[in-house]
């Protein structure tokens, strides 16, 4: 017998405000209790569009609305057990409009040159597996 989980997707987001540098968020997980350091993200709403969705989480989440956006990858979560495909998006060129974040959440934000991001994850900082694979992604342009 096989569970699998279905799921609306998600988005995460690689919002450069400069070229060097990359938004992250510091985030209570409440299925880890943990604050991890993650990229923003968020979960697809029934019927939502990718872009959409990441365009709203960037807001909701760090305050910042980008003005030009492209889609990087899309990859499954855990395709073993869970069918979440998530959008990766990189935003830029960047506006300070205030954040809105959902009644559960808060998060403080955190703007760091890739390279130190990077570091984050080599010395086992950044955990978050999305963050990861976003930050690897941002070092190939």
């Amino acid at each position: 017998m096989r569970a699998v989980v279905e799921h609306n997707g998600g988005v995460f987001i690689a919002c450069q405000p400069e070229p060097d540098k990359v938004i992250l968020i510091k985030q209570y997980r409440y299925s880890i209790d943990e604050v991890l350091i993650e990229l923003p993200a968020g979960r697809i709403e029934i019927g939502e569009d990718p872009l959409p969705c990441a365009q709203r989480e960037l807001i909701e989440e760090t305050g910042y609305k980008a003005s030009n956006w492209r889609e990087l990858a899309r990859m499954f979560t855990a395709p073993g057990f869970c069918d979440e495909l998530l959008y990766l998006y990189l935003a830029t060129d960047i506006t300070f409009v205030g954040k809105n974040l959902d009644h559960d959440e808060e998060t403080e934000v955190m703007i760091v040159p890739v390279k130190e991001a990077w570091q984050l994850v080599a010395a086992g900082k950044i955990r978050d597996a999305k963050t990861i694979a976003g930050l690897g992604m941002l070092r190939e342009f």
